[in-house]
């Protein structure tokens, strides 16, 4: 499914800068000023992505799907003037009509926005309705102005609103922080309104701070006064490489979600800054590196002197901790040269995370453009979360404490109408200070103790409850333990399982100490019965008015009878045929209602058996269907046709037989009538009756079998349309779905082993389903997982499984299976079985690295020794070596002892 992101600039200098971004993107995918492609054949086999940031007009040339607001005219008319002038689509260009501008007023720019809401909305809607997959928005603005700030921050109010379940990252660009250095007054007040905006409604935040870009400019490309278009070109270049990974797709991190999730660990800390290495000028004769690698280039990225963000005195001390880093290195690169250059940094100690849970720098590989000569093999892009961010937002707040406290200027803001008024100004700093206080929280250990205080919710990579009970919320990180903790004891248990499966269902030999075990439960069972009360055989016959129960049981004491208007009661110590003196119980459901209480039965005890005469209710006399409620009938429960026979009736009953006989020699008569003609029908080849059981259990495994071939089907025709690298990071986009609905669906076969519809261990099914759920809603709720080679062949190794598993199955329902059938069914698993295993061992240590846990990760705490998801890690394995040492083993000697010759034993020998 084609994705796309829609761009949004606002003011001044979100239009400059989108304008270097959009250069920059024309350039590297061979896109010339007027939209059209280059005819260079400099791409060769290049696969790129026009489709993210591009779409195709009726005359095949290229427009940007791209929106251009101001509320003055000079820099959009700039654009207009330029070679790239007819590059955008002049629809989605918004200029006011008033052309003054904002005034750099925040609440000017931000009253503008309520009054041409329409306007902006109605462009923005009806490209979001002309992309296929649109995954979110990319914001560019200055928060210092009017436009940029005020506008823009009403824009992202009402694009949250409007498109709340698309992301929204903006590329804000932070003032000079010195006052000398600002030609607009009222200058804290933008930002600390522009802030609020940023941390309630955005998804994230890459933070360009002027000064440091300043800085950059003179110290690393010897510039000393660095002019509006190099500034934007550095920021551009941030801006390009970020999404260098979107248009360049590979395995990992190739759409927005995926990009996003590793960088923010909780909702609010989701404020960025960037570095570059190494930076060249726009002319490229400034000195530079000469050569570079992995190594060198990621060492650079993590020095203060490329950050483009400039935090304070304060920021770096020794307190502050990196909460996640994403490099994207752009160059052709080997995956060792990657390994080894973060096994350096890690020995080197050169990056410092938090303590409160799991981080690792993630690395993505970037193919670079054909069309762009570069200097340099090797480029890298850094975005990171570090609590350092908290001194550029501490220096917001002080100069608007030092002017909000003298009131200066704040008649400029109260004059607008549609400005909420200085609560506004309030309650923004209020949500300012909270996040630097997040964020001073998260470098510190106890990060999970002040959530808890502050009763904020789990990571935003994995963040769902799915159940609160008691106050305590039942989680995926819980699923995750449970799993992990259970895991080495179910994948012995199916291995187990399926040894003797394959032993018993293909080679015909059962386990040796199969008829111990059998005697074993059979004494077990004749305790079980000798503590318990048991049934004696019970024969029922009918009248219109009455029922008659006879008990083939003689009376050791006193019998306990109790009716009500559908339920018979009885219990009584005696002797019963095949049974000692015990306790005897009769329990019957009936049909209808009988007369309740004492008046309405009639007890005789004659010897070896006791008799029953009870009356049916006057309301509902007649004929019964049957005799009880439920149609399965008790296997001590029978129809007594002797009954009616003279010389089976005692001389109390011979009245009773004489008034009812005609109506019991009429059912009787029926009786056999029913019988004589299914006998007949049978003889003459006569339909059989339905077998219900038999058509579920077809239905169910066709549909199985027909779900997991449409997901083997799936894969294939995009391995074949696409090749393998492009189809593998598409498996879950494409069939995710459905695996997920055919695992819940397996589910229903807990409930056929437990009800008996199948010969199976409830407990197999159970582990089987549990396990494999556990996997898919880990996977669906790990947006990072989602293009994870891991997941490909997971899902090629699960449908293949079940495409040898659900035939069988349906030619056991059948009894048709064929030979060759049979034998891949019990050997394909030697193969399939530990392939999928690992497989899913892998994805689970894959989600653990970007799965922030408690304490970290702590399962279990005595004595002060805490077990965690790491321990368990370790001990699995530890013991995976020897466990599939002992599997290969096994199975090379049931192999040779059980494949020729012989003779399948039956169980009933076995018992002998």
């Amino acid at each position: 499914m084609p994705r796309s992101i829609i761009s949004l600039q606002l003011g001044q200098c979100g239009n400059q800068v989108g304008m270097e971004f959009w250069k920059k993107l024309c350039m590297e995918h061979g896109i010339e000023s007027n939209g059209q492609l280059k005819n260079s054949g400099a791409e060769g086999d290049f696969r790129d992505r026009k489709d993210f940031f591009f779409y195709q007009a009726d005359d095949s040339h290229y427009i940007p799907r791209a929106i251009l607001i101001d509320l003055e005219p000079r820099v959009i008319q700039t654009i207009k003037n330029s070679d790239y002038g007819k590059l955008f689509n002049p629809e989605n260009i918004y200029v006011s009509e008033q052309g003054g501008g904002a005034g750099n007023n925040w609440a000017a720019g931000f009253g503008m926005g309520q009054d041409v809401s329409e306007k902006v909305f109605d462009m923005i809607e009806r490209e979001a309705e002309g992309c296929d997959g649109l995954e979110g928005f990319i914001l560019s603005h200055s928060i210092a102005g009017g436009t940029g700030s005020g506008m823009g921050s009403y824009v992202l109010e009402h694009l949250h609103d409007r498109f709340p379940k698309k992301l929204i990252q903006t590329f804000s660009i932070f003032p000079n922080q010195d006052d000398s250095a600002s030609d607009v007054v009222v200058q804290p007040y933008n930002s600390i309104l522009t802030m609020r905006r940023l941390a309630e409604n955005a998804d994230c935040v890459v933070v360009l701070d002027n000064t440091a870009l300043n800085s950059i400019a003179a110290e690393r490309l010897r510039i000393d006064q660095p002019s509006l278009t190099e500034i934007n070109n550095m920021v551009s270049t941030v801006m390009a490489a970020s999404t260098s990974t979107l248009r360049y797709p590979g395995y990992m991190y190739n759409n927005f979600v995926g990009l996003m999730a590793p960088l923010i660990p909780m909702p609010k800390l989701h404020f960025l800054m960037a570095g570059y290495a190494p930076l060249t000028s726009l002319d490229q004769t400034s000195g530079g590196i000469q050569k570079t690698t992995v190594f060198d280039v990621m060492r650079r990225l993590l020095q203060p002197k490329n950050m483009m963000l400039s935090p304070g005195k304060d920021a770096l001390a020794a307190d502050n901790r990196y909460l996640s880093i994403l490099n994207i290195i752009q160059g052709e690169v080997e995956s060792g040269e990657i390994h080894k250059s973060l096994m350096r940094i890690k020995e080197r100690n050169l990056v410092k995370f938090m303590e409160w849970g799991p981080a690792s720098i993630h690395v993505a590989q970037s193919k670079r453009s054909p069309f762009v000569a570069s200097n340099h093999r090797i480029s890298g892009l850094m975005l990171a979360n570090h609590t350092s961010v908290q001194g550029l937002f501490d220096s917001i707040v002080k100069q608007y404490d030092k002017m909000k406290k003298r009131n200066a200027y704040l008649d400029r803001f109260t004059n607008e109408k549609n400005w909420a008024g200085v609560s506004d100004m309030e309650q923004s700093r209020e949500v300012v200070a909270n996040l630097i206080e997040e964020y001073k929280a998260a470098a510190k250990p106890d990060y999970i103790d002040y959530l808890r205080g502050k009763l904020q919710i789990s990571p935003v990579s994995v963040a769902l409850e799915t159940l609160e009970v008691a106050g305590h919320k039942l989680t995926i990180s819980h699923i995750i333990r449970v799993h992990l903790l259970l895991f080495p004891f179910v994948i012995a248990f199916l291995l187990r399982h399926m040894f003797a499966q394959t032993r018993s269902r293909l080679f015909g030999k059962n386990k040796i100490n199969r008829s111990q075990k059998m005697e074993e439960n059979n004494r077990r069972a004749l305790r079980r019965m000798e503590k318990r009360p048991v049934n004696p055989f019970v024969y029922w016959a009918q009248s219109n008015e009455q029922l008659f129960l006879r008990l083939e049981l003689e009376a050791k004491g006193t019998p306990q009878v109790t009716t009500s208007a559908r339920r018979f009661e009885f219990s009584c110590r005696g002797v019963a045929p095949g049974h000692g003196v015990q306790d005897f119980e009769v329990l019957l459901d009936l049909q209808d209602a009988i007369v309740a209480g004492p008046a309405g039965y009639r007890m005789v005890c004659l010897g070896s058996r006791i008799q029953f005469y009870i009356d049916k209710d006057p309301d509902h006399r007649g004929f019964w269907p049957s005799l009880l409620q439920n149609r399965a009938k008790p296997a001590w429960l029978k129809l007594d046709f002797d009954r009616f026979q003279s010389g089976d009736a005692d001389s109390d009953d011979e009245k009773d037989k004489d008034k009812a006989g005609g109506e019991d020699r009429s059912m009787r008569d029926t009786v056999d009538n029913l019988l004589r003609e299914a006998k007949k029908k049978r003889s003459e080849g006569g339909p059989a009756p339905l077998d219900f059981k038999k058509m579920y259990l077809s239905t169910y495994n066709t549909f199985m079998l027909l779900g997991f071939a449409g997901v083997l089907v799936s894969l294939f025709r995009s391995y074949q349309a696409e090749g393998l690298a492009e189809s593998i990071p598409k498996a879950y986009e494409r069939v995710g779905q459905n695996v997920r609905f055919l695992q819940f669906a397996q589910t229903l076969e807990i409930v056929h082993a437990a009800v008996g519809l199948v010969h199976s261990r409830p407990a197999s099914a159970v582990w089987q389903a549990v396990g494999r759920l556990t996997l898919v809603h880990l996977i669906h709720f790990q947006p990072e997982l989602h293009n994870s080679p891991l997941v490909f062949w997971l899902y090629v190794t699960w449908a293949s499984v079940e495409m040898i598993r659900y035939p069988y199955y349906l030619g056991q329902v059948h009894g048709l299976v064929p030979k060759p059938l049979k034998v891949l069914r019990y050997t394909s698993w030697m193969v399939l079985y530990p392939v999928g295993m690992s497989l899913e061992v892998l994805i689970i240590l894959r989600a653990l690295e970007t799965y922030p846990e408690s304490h970290p990760a702590t399962l279990l705490e005595v004595a002060g020794h805490k077990l965690t998801i790491s321990h368990i890690i370790g001990a699995y394995l530890l013991l995976c070596p020897f466990a599939f040492l002992f599997l290969l083993r096994h199975m090379f000697d049931q192999t040779k002892s059980q494949l020729f010759g012989k003779k399948k034993i039956t169980r009933s020998k076995k018992v002998k």
